[in-house]
C-alpha cells in the first residue's frame, strides 16, 4: 500500500498549486494580448466606418449628377429631335 506523509501531501498540492498560478499567469497574458488585439481591430472598424460612410455620402452625390445629367441631355436630345436610344 502507497502511503504518503502530510508533508509529501502538502509539498504536491504546493506544487500543483504552483503550477495552477504559472498557468493562470499565461491565461492572463494570452487574454490581455487578444484583449489589446481586439481593441485595435475595433479603432480600425470604427475608422473604416468613418470611411465608408464618407464614400456613402459621395456616391449619392453622384447619384444626384448623374440624374441632373441625364435630364440634361434629355432635354438635348428633345430639343434637336434626336430619339433617345432604347434601353
Amino acid at each position: 500500500m502507497n502511503t504518503k506523509s502530510t508533508e509529501e501531501r502538502v509539498s504536491a498540492l504546493e506544487s500543483y498549486a504552483f503550477q495552477t498560478g504559472r498557468d493562470l499567469a499565461e491565461i492572463k497574458s494570452v487574454q490581455r494580448e487578444h484583449t489589446d488585439r481586439l481593441a485595435t481591430l475595433d479603432e480600425r472598424m470604427t475608422g473604416m466606418s468613418g470611411q465608408l460612410a464618407a464614400m456613402d455620402e459621395r456616391i449619392t452625390g453622384l447619384d444626384e449628377r448623374m440624374v441632373h445629367l441625364e435630364h440634361g441631355v434629355g432635354l438635348l436630345l428633345d430639343h434637336y429631335g434626336i430619339e433617345r436610344p432604347q434601353s
